[in-house]
């Protein structure tokens, strides 16, 4: 998600966002409209909660609400990267499942597994299981988390597909929530099909003029010069920071979005 007025001014808050609904309470997170718990801090920053990067967040986002409400001479430009329908929630918050997976799942052993591979289809962890999970935590970091927020965690993680007419609904509150944006949505060359089929299933819904689509920008050749390459595959969600500026540059000329964005 990027969001400002000059260039120079980049402030970076650590986590990243892959579908609207994270995205929306990314945006609520600026706007000073939730707070994340300490609890969930890890699993959605991607840092422990005691990290100088994650203890900064607050600090990054008050700037970013103070950046919000001063007046541009530039065109205001909201760009969000919707690459799945997949959410995480816990209790009323939306958390990173890659973050989860290094941090607490693949730590935490088979036992761990089995209760994701359950969540996944929709199951939810009975008193007994929960209990079993607290106590055999395997390789977790109990710096990272304590007891008491594992078990937030395992009792209230849920797990759902969003339809179409949800992903509508959170487009609507992405651009009613900074109004005088102009909301671009990114599709990257790793975004799910059905992301893309929604978006084109929906002409009247969606302004086709503001979707960024990588793969129309990026030709086939220049992939491996734009993402990064490991054991011959091609990583379609890491760019090469190397070339990061020319795909930029490129990005802006083509979708008319002012450079200083």
């Amino acid at each position: 998600m990027e969001y400002g007025f000059e260039r120079r001014s980049i402030i970076a808050v650590p986590g990243f966002c892959h579908n609207l609904a994270d995205a929306y309470q990314r945006l609520k997170m600026m706007k000073g409209e939730v707070r994340i718990p300490p609890a969930f801090k890890s699993i959605i920053h991607g840092h422990s909660k005691d990290s100088p990067l994650v203890g900064a967040v607050d600090m990054k986002l008050n700037k970013i609400r103070h950046t919000l409400t001063q007046e541009s001479p530039y065109q205001q430009n909201l760009i969000i990267e919707w690459s799945n329908l997949k959410c995480f929630k816990v209790e009323d918050f939306y958390i990173n499942p890659s973050y989860l997976g290094r941090m607490v799942i693949r730590p935490g052993g088979l036992r761990w597994l089995d209760w994701w591979s359950g969540i996944m289809r929709g199951r939810i962890p009975g008193v007994d299981e929960v209990s079993r999970l607290i106590e055999e935590t395997q390789d977790i970091d109990l710096d990272l988390f304590d007891r008491g927020e594992l078990r937030r965690i395992v009792q209230g993680l849920r797990y759902h597909v969003m339809g179409p007419s949800e992903c509508m609904d959170f487009v609507s509150k992405i651009k009613n929530i900074i109004p005088n944006s102009r909301l671009h949505i990114l599709i990257t060359n790793a975004t799910n099909a059905k992301v893309i089929d929604i978006i084109e299933s929906n002409p009247d819904f969606f302004d086709i003029e503001n979707i960024i689509r990588i793969d129309k920008i990026v030709k086939e050749e220049e992939e491996r010069e734009i993402y990064e390459v490991a054991d011959g595959r091609i990583n379609y969600f890491h760019f090469n920071a190397q070339n990061i500026a020319e795909l930029s540059r490129t990005l802006y000329e083509q979708t008319g979005i002012q450079a200083a964005h």
